[in-house]
Parts: structure tokens; C-alpha cells; sequence
């Protein structure tokens, strides 16, 4: 926050909050399924030697791992590591050790509670 007077403060501008408001959001809400960021294509496709269908494959996969929920990640690494014959006793300490190295989608959030990063409190 920024001072106006001595003892007086005001909040950022609009555009400031907007941003921000914005960076919050995608950074927790989860994307549409079969969606994906137009810019973040843009920029792989600039930064790399990728063409744009590939980027777009890579990035909706990419998003789909990552938008799986808790209980279809266990589901998911139960079945697979069951496959590889692996006993419960040591397919749940390995899932609870992957468990904590992964990012999962937040829960969707309310107004007040984005009000809340937002300005605090």
C-alpha cells in the first residue's frame, strides 16, 4: 500500500488488484477440461522447438496430471503399482511419500475468501 498523506493509506489501483486477483485465480482454479492458456502456448511455441500442436498436446496433458484430485491420484497409483505387484503395506507408504510431493487443485473458492488473499485478514 502506498501513503497519500502522513497516517493515511490507500489501496493499489485497480490494474494492481486486477493482476492479482487474476494470478490467484489461475493459479488455483483448475482449467476447463480441453482448455488450455493461449499465452502460455504462445510462449513455449517462442521459447522452444516445439510446433503449436505439440505444445498444446504437451501442456493439456500436463494439465490434466496435475488437475487430478486426491482420491483419483490414489486410486490411480494403487491400480498401477498393484500392477507391478506390489503389496498394500508398501503401495501406501509409497503413495503417502508421492502424495507429498504433489500439487493438487485447490478447492474452489469463494468470493470472500479471495477477497481475503486479496487484501488479508
Amino acid at each position: 500500500m502506498r501513503q497519500m498523506t502522513p497516517g493515511r493509506t490507500f489501496l493499489p489501483g485497480f490494474g494492481q488488484i486486477s493482476r492479482l486477483l487474476r494470478a490467484v485465480l489461475l493459479y488455483f482454479a483448475p482449467m476447463p477440461s480441453g482448455s488450455t492458456p493461449g499465452d502460455l502456448l504462445a510462449h513455449l511455441v517462442r521459447t522452444s522447438r516445439l510446433g503449436h500442436a505439440e505444445v498444446d498436446k504437451l501442456v493439456r496433458e500436463t494439465l490434466d496430471y496435475f488437475s487430478e484430485s486426491v482420491e483419483e491420484f490414489v486410486a490411480r497409483r494403487h491400480a498401477e503399482l498393484q500392477a507391478e505387484d506390489l503389496r498394500n503395506d508398501a503401495i501406501f507408504e509409497r503413495i503417502r511419500a508421492e502424495l507429498a510431493q504433489r500439487r493438487f487443485t485447490a478447492p474452489a473458492l469463494s468470493e470472500r475468501q479471495i477477497r481475503r488473499l486479496v487484501y488479508g485478514g
